[in-house]
């Protein structure tokens, strides 16, 4: 029975590991059209609508404090900035001087100003913070082509390229200074020869960045697939969960569908319940019900029990 079950082979991912990584203008234009069309990324669209409408269409100065506030708690709550005085954010903002003339022009010495503040606790106690990330957001969100935004997705492939590829002396606290971080940003799109405007490099390193750990999140649930490019197995069922692992992985990045469509039959087969308090998620159980059944040449749910042997004799 369990020689039965047949390898399936599958590409992992689109996107190579950030170890091995190099951006090039085809990915980019992929990634980007994923965030543009992908339904995983719709919340996140209607986010950056909602932000155009009030960074840009009606409120796009920063002359009363509750105008501030209003970007600022937006900012927060989408980014999760955690900033808990936003009021005093909000105050410190309205004090910079010529703030909206410098954000038409682009100053990059604007974002360094908004990221330090000092904030009163409850208490009464002050500290000074650095809402770096913060401020890059702010002012990205009125200017989308004049500023990068900063995140740590960002900062690990901007690191990478310094490390390898940058000339110039770069340090990475160098990430955590606006004008050069904006330096570094762009000599990273001309570098890897990236034809696209700043608020594009955005959304294409952080979903590389983001699939990237997912990618590591999921191979942790996996038993037997361990990230390795070749199976390491010699055994014919182990080497057939590794495969399977390797394309369940690469479907729940890339190919949520077709696990629906596993589970769907999973649960019409009886199997909902089974094994559902251990730690192999849904998904990859009904993967491997899915395989099992393509060998057992049986009806829907006839190969019920033998799958929970099997199941139970590689799985627990």
């Amino acid at each position: 029975m369990y020689a039965r079950l047949r390898n399936r082979k599958l590409k992992l991912i689109t996107h190579s590991t950030m170890k091995d990584w190099t951006p090039s203008k085809k990915e980019l234009e992929d990634i980007i059209g994923k965030y543009n069309e992908d339904s995983t990324y719709a919340h996140y669209r209607h986010e950056d609508a909602a932000l155009k409408l009030v960074f840009i269409d009606l409120l796009p100065n920063n002359t009363k404090v509750e105008d501030i506030l209003v970007k600022v708690a937006l900012l927060n709550d989408f980014y999760s900035t955690m900033i808990i005085r936003t009021d005093q954010v909000a105050e410190h903002i309205l004090n910079i001087k010529d703030i909206d003339e410098r954000l038409k022009e682009g100053d990059r010495n604007l974002v360094n100003e908004i990221a330090n503040v000092s904030i009163t606790s409850l208490g009464g106690e002050s500290k000074d913070r650095n809402f770096f990330s913060f401020a890059t957001k702010f002012c990205c969100n009125h200017q989308p082509e004049k500023y990068a935004i900063y995140d740590r997705f960002v900062a690990q492939a901007l690191w990478k390229f310094i490390k390898e590829d940058l000339k110039g002396g770069y340090k990475q606290a160098d990430l955590r200074d606006y004008p050069k971080f904006h330096e570094i940003i762009e000599k990273f799109r001309d570098y890897y020869h990236l034809d696209c405007g700043l608020r594009d490099l955005d959304r294409y390193l952080w979903i590389h960045g983001k699939d990237e750990e997912e990618k590591k999140n999921l191979i942790k649930l996996c038993r037997y697939y361990k990230g390795e490019e070749a199976c390491p197995y010699d055994t014919a069922n182990e080497a057939a969960l590794w495969h399977y692992e390797r394309a369940w992985v690469y479907d729940t990045l890339n190919n949520g569908n077709i696990l629906d469509e596993y589970e769907n039959d999973y649960s019409l087969a009886g199997l909902s319940l089974f094994a559902a308090t251990d730690d192999v998620p849904a998904s990859l159980r009904a993967m491997l019900y899915n395989r099992f059944h393509k060998g057992s040449m049986c009806a829907l749910g006839e190969d019920a029990e033998q799958f929970k042997e099997f199941y139970r004799k590689y799985y627990h």
